[in-house]
């Protein structure tokens, strides 16, 4: 799919398949979160939102994995090397974006760890709800970030 999308701009990709992997999560994963959002504040659909979190939680998982292997594996430098930006930008965009990453991971993970922990199969609002729905926005604005810190780090290291 990140192919189709770099090709829409006439760009082309350096990066390898788990950083692909993870750049076309992170194109997708704002809009499906708002959606599960948007499930719960105007529909609520408690079971959707549910289901839908604990999917994207593991796509995320799973395209982590992924991405880290890749780059414990061959690193990511090498297919940046030959970015304009490789010796000026890169390395502040990556540190930008692990400011955000880093943080909205902890935060994912307490939020549906507790989701799971306080809320049955059958959604419903509760005790937890309040502070659910706190820790949900802090994530989810968190999750912005680190998309849009992910593609622009993305973009300097591997496409211009």
């Amino acid at each position: 799919m990140l192919n189709y999308v770099l090709d829409f701009f006439g760009w082309t990709s350096r990066a390898p398949a788990g950083i692909n992997g993870l750049a076309s999560f992170a194109f997708l994963v704002v809009p499906l979160l708002m959606l599960s959002i948007g499930a719960v504040r105007w529909g609520r659909a408690y079971r959707l939102h549910q289901y839908f979190q604990t999917l994207l939680g593991l796509v995320l998982a799973v395209a982590l994995i992924g991405f880290e292997w890749q780059v414990r594996g061959e690193g990511w430098r090498i297919y940046a090397q030959d970015s304009k930006y490789a010796d000026t930008w890169v390395m502040p965009a990556l540190i930008f974006h692990l400011c955000f990453a880093l943080p909205t991971f902890v935060i994912w993970v307490l939020v549906l760890y507790h989701s799971w922990k306080n809320f049955t199969l059958r959604a419903r609002p509760g005790k937890y709800s309040m502070i659910h729905k706190r820790l949900g926005r802090i994530a989810a604005i968190m999750m912005g970030g680190t998309a849009a810190s992910g593609w622009l780090f993305y973009w300097l290291a591997f496409v211009n």
